[in-house]
């Protein structure tokens, strides 16, 4: 199929999905809900104690809750969920002789040494749906790649299913007539919705999970006619006809808590000097299964959605990106590299003198890094009065050729 008719097929797809709706199949799941349920009991005395003592057993409890989550596959497919059990028994019994509140604990126990043995019914109901009707080509979306490897060794080669992460729906999309995602809707990128490859999209939700409404672009809100798309429930019943436990304490916790939690880290020290070759740097992941490396640079160009018209492109610190940043990102080439063949398209015939004064001198300053050291480099311009000499690696690049003032 070619691009063009690819975005053909998006287009009827969306049309049939703002007219009918995304379907979230509710699935009843009582370990899953008493998990839920001693994780919240959990973050109570958390809050009452304070951060620190609580902190270890509550990420790894929100952690096999992600789990039971969103890889539903037998407990004999699912190292994940069996390694979370017993890694969270272990903080556990740990911990629960050095609390005074030692019943939320004690629940924990109980329901964490039965999630590592008790296959999630979810995982019933995706094979059910698999064979309704046999042989329809299904395209299965999970929440991350983790997840693909273990669904994906768990249905086996199957000629009309193909397990997907939504970065993979987005690159290559393949031609299947319907989607059955795993997770609630919110966790999974909003492009599954908003440019769908198949008017049939299914979420499987474990029943305790509340929020089963369509995700929509965190654009839609500045975006005229922007695509509004509706839900049906349906409810089926699970294997398991256990009673949950009595309801938690209300406790303050966004959807956000359930995903893994992000760790924000500086540059660690590597022990030793960059070569001339290489460079410090950190990764982010981006949304859609993407990821970016971040140098010592100063900043970078981002999308503010908060500022006023005309002025929602602006400039962050590179260490001031966090979570929620939107990055304004060239596929293929960076900002600089289009800055840079522009500049010299500008200065006509004096374009390519220009070019071999730049190699010139950058070669010269990388041959000067590389006997030297990039220190012994910054410390000699900073004595010559260069007031940015920290950034003498970076000139080496042959697209940064930006003048200090923009009036330049």
């Amino acid at each position: 199929m070619n691009r063009i008719a690819a975005l053909n097929n998006r287009y009827a797809a969306v049309e049939q999905l703002i007219r009918e709706g995304a379907t979230v199949v509710s699935v009843a799941d009582s370990l899953g809900s008493r998990l839920d349920e001693a994780v919240r009991r959990l973050q109570v005395s958390a809050q009452q104690d304070g951060p620190g003592l609580w902190d270890d057993l509550l990420g790894s409890a929100k952690a096999l809750r992600w789990r039971r989550l969103s890889q539903p596959q037998p407990v004999s497919h699912n190292p994940a969920v069996r390694d979370g059990s017993r890694a969270l028994l272990e903080r556990a019994r740990m911990l629960r002789g050095a609390v005074s509140n030692a019943s939320a604990i004690d629940d924990l126990l109980d329901v964490a040494a039965e999630v590592g043995r008790v296959d999630s019914p979810v995982g019933h109901a995706l094979l059910e749906l698999l064979g309704q009707p046999p042989g329809r080509s299904t395209g299965v979306v999970t929440a991350g790649r983790a997840a693909q490897a273990a669904i994906e060794g768990w249905l086996g080669p199957r000629s009309a299913v193909v397990v997907l992460t939504v970065g993979d729906v987005n690159r290559r999309p393949p031609t299947v007539s319907r989607i059955l995602a795993i997770g609630p809707p919110r966790f999974l990128d909003p492009s599954l919705v908003t440019a769908p490859i198949s008017g049939d999209l299914n979420f499987l939700v474990p029943s305790w999970f509340g929020d089963k409404q369509m995700p929509r672009s965190a654009f839609a809100r500045y975006a005229e006619g922007s695509i509004r798309v509706g839900t049906r429930v349906v409810e089926t019943r699970g294997d398991d006809e256990e009673e949950p436990l009595k309801a938690a304490p209300e406790v303050e916790e966004s959807d956000e808590d359930y995903l893994p939690q992000p760790v924000w880290s500086g540059l660690g020290d590597p022990g030793r000097e960059p070569t001339s070759e290489e460079v410090l740097a950190r990764k982010l992941l981006l949304a859609g299964g993407l990821a970016i490396w971040l140098d010592d640079g100063e900043r970078i160009r981002a999308f503010d959605p908060s500022q006023p018209e005309g002025e929602r492109v602006i400039y962050v610190e590179v260490d001031a990106v966090r979570r929620g940043t939107y990055l304004l990102l060239r596929h293929g080439t960076t900002e600089r590299g289009a800055v840079h063949d522009a500049a010299i398209s500008r200065l006509g015939t004096r374009g390519q003198a220009v070019v071999q004064a730049q190699v010139e001198w950058k070669s010269r300053l990388a041959s000067r890094i590389e006997r030297d050291g990039a220190a012994a480099v910054v410390r000699s311009l900073q004595q010559a009065g260069i007031s940015a000499a920290d950034r003498a690696r970076a000139w080496t690049d042959p697209n940064l050729v930006r003048p200090m003032r923009d009036q330049h």
